[in-house]
């Protein structure tokens, strides 16, 4: 018969067949093999019959294979191949009868061993047909540990490894040093060689945690990870040891379904020592940076994204999301002399917090001095999105931003200061639902910026001046310097001033009547200016000193809360008014009996409600008074009645006291003089203009209800006008 070429098939399962077809010829069952491939690329020979049963020997058109354990997994490989025995079985003998379908049969297995040899050389490895026929293939003598490859001239083949001379990576370059192939596959770990899978559904915390120790167990190192999700809980960090993503975008460490746990803590344990100050503990020279942690608060009913008590650390491009409590919590102590001692403060570059929900989004409570650059604390709903501690003193925030969503997602604050030293630069905060920044300790700077409200119906306060309720009370050496939006109850509130504090705030669109509440220190310096309802306004609740120098002084019957000093050629102060209308620039003054400002008690008669004081300089000190104008209540007041008197003074030769010389009281009478003279008085007179002669003049002005007087000197006469005419006023 004619033999066909092939001699094998070969089949993929679909979970659903257990029966094969086998397309060329056997003479016996026996002459079979039947092989499977798993999913994990491990080969398996079935055993005939126990693995399968075989139908069509002897057919030339083959036949069918059924497997006994039933249908083929889906996806695995089955080969049927043809591998007959290797021996002559057929013996033909002189003079012996001649069967034609023997010696067909017995030609029939010559090419089916053909056939088998054939496909066993197709597999093998060959060489070109153009190589050399004097190159060398012949395999050399194994060697544990060892690698096949060509010699150096390319002709033969020898193997590799075996010795610290074969296992050499030289760097390219002038100076580099040879060093192990394995050194060199050190450098960088990955956690997938540790077995994790990033697919987003089998937990790989044992895979990190041994990458992480491996590192750390050579001394420290970078372990990297991603693309890809990776399921885990509790990460342990630990020494020197960096952990580094394909980036935020693409690279996620997610807390696994009822974690309940940390996604990232360090070896130190926080709890155990957070608000102790203990610098003889704590993990350091840990860096994270290029992923993001999902706390998968949906499916947890607790967890933190990092948990670390360490210093001497750094973060860089991480997001930390959707946690059930803390996003960040962190602590070290302060002061002190850690190991190593070269640096403590920790460094974060692009990180952010968003919608976690612990009490703070993001709590740094150490180490202290650290640093922040263009972080995000976003949409918490707790007391505060952004809190440093006791031991976070120092922080140094530099265009960083606080926010979230009007309604949404709000905490009570949007930064709180408890950490001394702590400094907002250039950075902003908006979004609290009571206020903005509170400072809860002493010398927080802040510095540039804005601090706002969502938007203009919404009643908060920017920054607050302590915390009486909670504690903290008597902060002092705060340096505020930046703009706010949007306060309808307070600007500023000073809840607790301990003083020798300063503000200078531009508060666009806040109403001056709510630019400050409560009391201020009467050693700090505020300066305050609402903008955006039709004008500018000034506050100086305290003393402050405007001008080329110096600080408050006492002059006259101070202190003063304002000074305006000038060193050269010039005036104080002006005050100017551009606009389209009758009106002129104006200074009021104000006298309440009340206490608190704002608040309302009627003055009394003879309260002063304005002085204008001019002094000198005595050579001893500022408190010799030259003479004042004021303005009193001259009779019962009440609403909408305000009597008034205005009194003029000055002060005689020889004397630092003024005393009255004319009043104009509140039913228009014109007083000279303070008090009787004597008639041998040589002051305290009335002049009134003379001429030489009679007076022949028409005066120029003319004033209702009123003539002008004017003394003949020669005549000794005293003339007034009246009728179109001078008229002599007596004898």
């Amino acid at each position: 018969m004619t033999l066909g070429v092939n001699n094998r098939n070969d089949y993929v399962g679909n979970g659903a067949v257990d029966t094969y077809s086998y397309t060329f010829k056997i003479f016996a069952a026996t002459d079979l093999e039947v092989t499977v491939r798993d999913d994990d690329d491990v080969e398996t020979v079935l055993g005939y019959p126990a693995d399968y049963t075989v139908t069509g020997a002897g057919i030339a058109s083959g036949g069918t294979i059924v497997l006994t354990a039933g249908d083929l997994d889906d996806g695995f490989a089955l080969t049927i191949r043809r591998v007959v025995s290797l021996v002559q079985s057929t013996d033909i003998r002189n003079q012996s009868s001649l069967f034609p379908e023997v010696i067909e049969n017995e030609f029939d297995r010559l090419v089916m061993i053909d056939q088998q040899q054939q496909d066993e050389i197709a597999r093998a490895v060959k060489v070109p047909v153009t190589a050399l026929p004097s190159l060398d293939t012949a395999f050399p003598p194994p060697g544990a540990g060892k690698f096949i490859r060509w010699n150096v001239a390319g002709t033969a083949l020898e193997t590799v490894g075996a010795s610290p001379a074969d296992n050499v990576f030289l760097q390219s370059g002038a100076g580099a040093v040879s060093r192990s192939w394995t050194s060199k596959a050190g450098d960088v770990l990955n956690v997938r060689d540790f077995g994790a899978l990033l697919d987003g559904l089998t937990d790989d915390t044992a895979a990190f945690n041994a990458a992480i120790l491996a590192a750390y167990n050579a001394g420290g190192g970078t372990v990297t990870f991603g693309p890809g999700t990776a399921i885990v809980a509790d990460i342990v960090l630990r020494n020197k040891v960096e952990l580094v993503g394909a980036g935020m975008a693409s690279t996620a460490l997610k807390l696994k379904n009822s974690g309940n746990t940390d996604v990232l803590k360090t070896l130190v344990p926080l709890d155990t020592y957070y608000g102790t100050g203990n610098v003889l503990v704590g993990n350091y020279g840990i860096r994270l940076a290029n992923f993001t942690i999902d706390g998968n608060k949906a499916n947890n009913s607790s967890g933190r994204g990092l948990a670390a008590y360490w210093y001497k650390c750094s973060m860089e491009h991480v997001m930390v999301f959707n946690c059930k409590t803390y996003g960040i919590k962190e602590s070290w102590g302060t002061f002190g002399t850690p190991v190593p001692w070269d640096s403590m403060e920790n460094t974060y570059t692009d990180v952010s917090v968003v919608r976690c929900d612990g009490t703070y989004q993001w709590d740094h409570n150490g180490p202290h001095d650290s640093r922040f650059f263009a972080c995000i604390t976003a949409q918490g709903i707790g007391t505060a999105n952004l809190h440093t501690g006791t031991y976070g003193a120092g922080a140094m925030f530099v265009n960083c931003h606080s926010w979230s969503e009007l309604g949404v997602r709000q905490p009570l604050w949007s930064v709180i200061f408890d950490g001394q030293n702590s400094m907002w630069s250039n950075s902003s905060a908006e979004g609290g639902s009571v206020g903005q920044i509170k400072i809860r300790n002493a010398d927080v700077v802040i510095r540039g910026g804005s601090q706002y409200s969502i938007d203009s119906s919404y009643h908060s306060i920017g920054i607050q001046i302590g915390d009486a309720a909670n504690g903290f009370t008597n902060i002092s050496g705060y340096d505020i310097n930046t703009m706010t939006r949007n306060f309808q109850v307070a600007t500023v509130a000073f809840d607790s001033d301990g003083g020798l504090g300063r503000i200078e705030i531009n508060a666009y669109n806040s109403i001056a009547s709510t630019l400050y509440a409560g009391t201020p220190a009467t050693t700090s310096l505020i300066l305050m200016r609402a903008t955006g309802f039709g004008g500018q306004l000034y506050q100086i609740p305290d003393a402050a000193v405007f001008g080329a120098g110096g600080s408050p002084q006492t002059m006259g019957s101070g202190p003063h809360f304002m000074n305006v000093h000038g060193t050269v050629n010039g005036f104080p102060a002006a005050f100017s008014m551009w606009i389209n209308s009758d009106l002129g620039p104006q200074m009021t003054f104000c006298k309440s009996r009340n206490t608190t400002p704002g608040s309302h008690t009627i003055v009394q008669v003879n309260d002063i409600v304005m002085n204008l004081v001019g002094v000198g300089d005595d050579g001893v000190n500022y408190n010799s008074v030259a003479g004042a104008i004021g303005i009193g209540i001259d009779d019962t007041p009440g609403a909408a009645d305000m009597p008034g008197r205005i009194v003029f003074l000055t002060t005689p030769k020889g004397s630092n006291a003024a005393v009255e010389r004319m009043r104009i009281d509140n039913k228009g009478n014109v007083v000279l003089g303070g008090a009787a003279v004597a008639t041998n008085a040589i002051a305290g007179f009335a002049w009134i203009p003379a001429c030489a002669g009679p007076p022949t003049g028409v005066p120029a002005a003319s004033y209702s209800g009123r003539i002008p007087l004017v003394i003949d000197s020669s005549n000794n006469k005293l003339y007034f006008y009246s009728g179109g005419a001078w008229r002599d006023a007596g004898p």
